[in-house]
């Protein structure tokens, strides 16, 4: 099974919740385990691809890619957590009806992977570009990605947010989505768009 990250007991809900303080706090947080998630994912896609460089390339999305599209996986989700859904969506009337309550989630492994493989699509970006560094938006807590790691260079208006990047590829090849994207395609458009 793949370790699972241990999110501090601070940062274990919404990040809209986060005061600008605890988001910085998570921000450091994940700054600091970097290396160790990277060094992680390496361990696990070497017992599949022995030859797989780590060497954040764009040639090292191709076979991680692979290894990727056999490990993501749903559960089905409890009704504490459909509860959550409907009060999140409660909070804007107009929703209410339109957005329908999910019946499945990401596995636990899954999150941990796409978190993981996040880092190292950050970091394999900023290898290609130094400009691009590891930040956080804290302006406004009604930001999509407010409190969450993104990567940008400092001007940047439009930050790319690796995790969530990941879960929506593996939202994509769950859901048999025919505009499937790989991790070579977003690793060359955001080279180029960074």
């Amino acid at each position: 099974m793949y370790p699972l990250i241990k999110i501090p007991a601070f940062a274990s809900k919404d990040f809209f919740s986060f005061s600008k303080e605890e988001a910085k706090e998570y921000f450091k947080w994940v700054l600091q385990i970097k290396n160790e998630r990277i060094k992680i994912l390496e361990q696990y896609v070497h017992k599949a691809y022995p030859e797989w460089k780590l060497d954040f390339t764009r040639e090292s999305f191709e076979q991680l890619y692979k290894w990727f599209s056999n490990q993501v996986a749903y559960r089905d989700m409890n009704e504490d957590e459909k509860e959550a859904v409907k009060k999140q969506i409660s909070m804007t009337p107009l929703l209410v009806d339109v957005i329908p309550i999910p019946e499945l989630t990401f596995k636990d492994e899954t999150v941990s992977i796409c978190f993981d493989i996040g880092l190292y699509l950050g970091d394999s970006l900023i290898c290609q570009n130094k400009e691009i560094k590891w930040t956080t938006k804290l302006n406004s807590t009604n930001y999509i990605y407010y409190g969450q790691p993104l990567i940008a260079k400092a001007k940047s208006k439009v930050p790319l947010n690796p995790r969530a990047s990941m879960e929506g590829i593996a939202r994509r090849i769950l859901d048999k989505d025919c505009k499937e994207i790989t991790f070579v395609q977003l690793f060359s458009i955001n080279t180029a768009r960074l």
